[in-house]
């Protein structure tokens, strides 16, 4: 509807921009991460130095960064931005999220990296949440915590079926 609204050019240019500004606030989340100082740079000065507070508060230790994972029984893969000690809620899969408000496929896509990490031999998770920055509102940091793993794994693997079916069938 909104594509329609705005017109299919003006809704793609959106997608562009919004894609990109992920992409470089999810690189200055990788290096504060990594130990170094939040970036400077303009357009993610806020979104790091919030990120760098929250990581500061709460994180003891990055486990992992930006870490490929697959999952050979099921054959998937993808990559989480974090998996990360935190401080009284022991290891949890962290994804960096900068959309302006929660989507329904983030839970999924945590429980498949939970999943994956765990098939791989990581350490289990016992914290599933998202950090999201909103593109619209510099500044401000908002977590999602997931806690019906039952429901999210189901769903997860619900949609993997899905996907499958119809990769068979396209042809």
């Amino acid at each position: 509807t909104w594509r329609r609204r705005v017109g299919f050019e003006a809704a793609d240019e959106v997608s562009r921009t919004s894609a990109a500004f992920g992409t470089r606030v999810h690189a200055a989340c990788e290096m504060v991460a990594h130990g170094y100082p939040a970036p400077t740079d303009a357009d993610v000065a806020l979104p790091a130095s919030c990120f760098a507070a929250w990581f500061g508060d709460e994180v003891i230790e990055a486990v992992a960064v930006e870490k490929v994972l697959i999952h050979e029984r099921h054959e998937y893969g993808g990559t989480t931005d974090l998996i990360a000690r935190l401080r009284g809620r022991g290891l949890a899969v962290v994804d960096i999220k900068s959309s302006k408000s929660p989507e329904f496929t983030w839970p999924l896509q945590l429980a498949a990296y939970a999943d994956a990490w765990e098939e791989m031999g990581g350490e289990p998770i016992t914290h599933r949440m998202v950090v999201n920055l909103p593109s619209n509102q510099p500044g401000i940091l908002r977590t999602y915590t997931y806690t019906d793993w039952d429901r999210d794994d189901k769903a997860w693997r619900s949609a993997l079926r899905l996907h499958r079916y119809y990769e068979r069938r396209k042809d």
